[in-house]
């Protein structure tokens, strides 16, 4: 090996030194060189995401593997982050289990009332039991999971009242933040809003529903960030959870998913002329359509 780095950093010097005085200055950009390439192998080796493509029914779901020498709580970049040109945001491998359960939940994939198999979730995930667990405190915080003492998980049941109740609660917060966005939204965030509508139309046109319904929450969660009021967002924020999953076990007809549609089209077209009223109005009246036709779909059941 040294015979090597010798003659590697005379090649070296010679390229940079025409005299043979180029041997020491050679060497050292060799072991430079060397050292530099061992130091990127050692921080390449410390950690890795595997991404394991499945697509169950319409959706790709990615499923985050540790390097076996890790242990299951050290932090791994989040898929979003990776695609868009946002700063990278670290997560917690349980974070990252927390939102794939979360989806699966919230689009039906596990039925309300149903028990979670943890050996079944760690094989799909490829993950440890700790990371699984952890993410299911997680969800069971925000009401969409059980804990069952000794017994693992269940998934929470849907109640009509329950729902009746949030919805009454959501009508009135959509309202405000109406009249919120047509003070604060600036001109770019309007653009940005459209931009979003017309993507969802096209998902609409393409018949596509699961992409159009998670980017109908994005838009409805991106209204509320722009009214700037934080107290505002947390609340829809973490109604929107609930919400959410009641519209995916009510089943709702293709021909709300039509009135739908033009509804946002009415709230982006208020949004433009900066009307408050008429905003409030076609917020408030786009929920209320909302939560009756999920309570419509729940009672059929």
């Amino acid at each position: 090996m040294g015979r090597i780095l010798v003659l590697v950093g005379w090649l070296v010097g010679r390229c940079f030194h025409p005299s043979c005085s180029g041997l020491l200055p050679g060497l050292w950009r060799a072991l430079n060189f060397e050292f530099k390439i061992q130091y990127a192998k050692s921080r390449t080796r410390s950690r890795f995401c595997k991404y394991t493509f499945r697509q169950p029914a319409t959706r790709v779901r990615v499923a985050f593997q540790q390097e076996m020498t890790m242990d299951d709580t050290a932090d791994v970049k989040a898929p979003e982050a990776l695609a868009g040109s946002a700063p990278l945001r670290r997560l917690s491998l349980y974070e990252v289990v927390a939102e794939q359960l979360r989806e699966m939940v919230l689009e039906g994939e596990l039925m309300p009332g149903s028990r979670i198999s943890e050996k079944r979730l760690c094989e799909s995930f490829e993950v440890s039991r700790t990371p699984l667990r952890e993410a299911l405190k997680v969800l069971a915080n925000e009401g969409l999971v059980e804990l069952l003492p000794n017994r693992g998980a269940k998934v929470t049941e849907v109640d009509p009242r329950e729902v009746a109740d949030l919805f009454e609660v959501m009508v009135e917060l959509e309202a405000l933040s109406g009249h919120l966005l047509a003070r604060r939204a600036s001109d770019a965030e309007i653009a940005e809003l459209r931009a979003m509508h017309q993507q969802m139309l096209d998902h609409y046109r393409r018949q596509e529903r699961p992409e159009y319904f998670r980017l109908n929450q994005r838009i409805h969660r991106r209204l509320a960030e722009i009214s700037g009021n934080g107290v505002l967002l947390e609340l829809e924020t973490a109604l929107n959870l609930k919400i959410t999953r009641a519209r995916y076990a009510a089943n709702m007809k293709l021909g709300r998913w039509d009135e739908s549609a033009r509804e946002h089209e009415c709230i982006l077209e208020a949004l433009e002329r900066r009307d408050d009223e008429a905003l409030a109005d076609a917020m408030r009246d786009h929920m209320r359509k909302t939560g009756d036709a999920v309570l419509e779909g729940l009672a059929a059941r």
